[in-house]
């Protein structure tokens, strides 16, 4: 909805049939520590798109390309708090997390994107679910872990790319008991998979 709460998102708005125009592209740069640790709260929500009378994008309605780059350290909230989530944009949209860097939330979701394509690219350590494909809309979403990346998951953590989407591990992929992948994984000849069998 319009304070960004739920994995799917709602469609009980009316269209603005006065409102012209289309979304813009968003370019985010952020260095530094971003902390959000109040319930349902997101380190950063990107939305591009236009709005319908409750808040939600019109999804016939197009909305510019959506580019985060982040140096540092995110942490999202708890309840259905994210650590990065966008919203509309278009199928250029893309996440990278630098070397050195942190993503997280204190909900265990890392990361929602949108339902159009989003492409992820970790460089940097990532803790907690990764959600590229909250729709079921089939859009060829990615996420590449790369040789400097660490993406871990606890116990009930899942990706989800969609079912044509791909998540490409190059770096070091720890899960902590049992976890869930939704669409193409494969695991290069230089890439890590490390399992924790828990009693």
């Amino acid at each position: 909805d319009v304070n960004g709460k739920g994995n799917v998102v709602k469609d009980d708005g009316k269209a603005r049939s006065r409102a012209i125009g289309e979304g813009g592209a968003i370019k985010l740069d952020t260095r530094g520590q971003i902390l959000a640790f109040g319930e349902d709260a997101h380190g950063i929500y990107l939305q591009s798109g236009v709005q319908k009378t409750d808040g939600t994008l019109d999804r016939g309605r197009r909305g510019g390309a959506i580019t985060i780059e982040h140096e540092g350290t995110i942490i999202g909230g708890s309840g259905q708090g994210v650590g990065i989530r966008i919203d509309g944009g278009s199928n250029e949209n893309k996440i990278v997390l630098k070397s050195g860097s942190h993503l997280s939330a204190i909900s265990g979701r890392a990361i929602l994107g949108s339902t159009n394509k989003d492409t992820l690219e970790n460089n940097g350590e990532i803790l907690g679910s990764v959600d590229l494909a909250p729709s079921d809309r089939l859009v060829d979403d990615e996420f590449i872990n790369k040789s400097g990346g660490r993406y871990s998951i606890a116990s009930a953590g899942y990706v989800n790319v969609g079912a044509n989407g791909l998540f490409r591990n190059e770096g070091v992929f720890g899960i902590g008991g049992r976890a869930r992948v939704t669409g193409q994984f494969v695991q290069t000849p230089a890439g890590r998979l490390v399992v924790n069998f828990m009693n």
